[in-house]
Parts: structure tokens; C-alpha cells; sequence
């Protein structure tokens, strides 16, 4: 397993610190979306184009954006 973090990046930045653990990029891509959705659910105002949580790996290295947008 690898450890990935996934800060919320644009505008209103929110690091992480403490990551997580997942078998694989894929998995953890996954995960970003699921925060991304939650994220635009429970606080509208962080709805935007330049609004984003990335996934970092731990080598520090950003390998995908999700853009926290209106879900249907």
C-alpha cells in the first residue's frame, strides 16, 4: 500500500497532513471524487472552477484533480 494525501487546492486552500493508505492510484483517485462530491454537497460556496482536491502522492508529486462542481 501506498500513502496519498488530497488537499483541497484554489481559493480557499485546506492541506492534509496525514494522508492515507490505498493498494493503488486508482483507489485513491476514487477516493478524491467521494471527497470532491462531499465537499460540494456540504459547502456550496467551495463550488468553482478553480476549486480542486488533488491527490499527492508521498513522494509529493500531484497525479490527479478533481474539480469540486455541481454533482448530479
Amino acid at each position: 500500500m501506498a500513502k496519498y494525501f488530497f488537499p483541497l487546492v484554489g481559493g480557499a486552500s485546506l492541506p492534509d497532513d496525514s494522508g492515507m493508505d490505498f493498494p493503488t492510484r486508482t483507489a485513491a483517485v476514487e477516493h478524491a471524487t467521494r471527497i470532491a462530491r462531499g465537499v460540494a454537497k456540504g459547502t456550496p460556496n467551495y463550488v468553482g472552477a478553480s476549486r480542486f482536491v488533488a491527490v499527492v502522492d508521498e513522494g509529493g508529486e500531484e497525479i490527479f484533480r478533481m474539480a469540486v462542481k455541481a454533482f448530479n
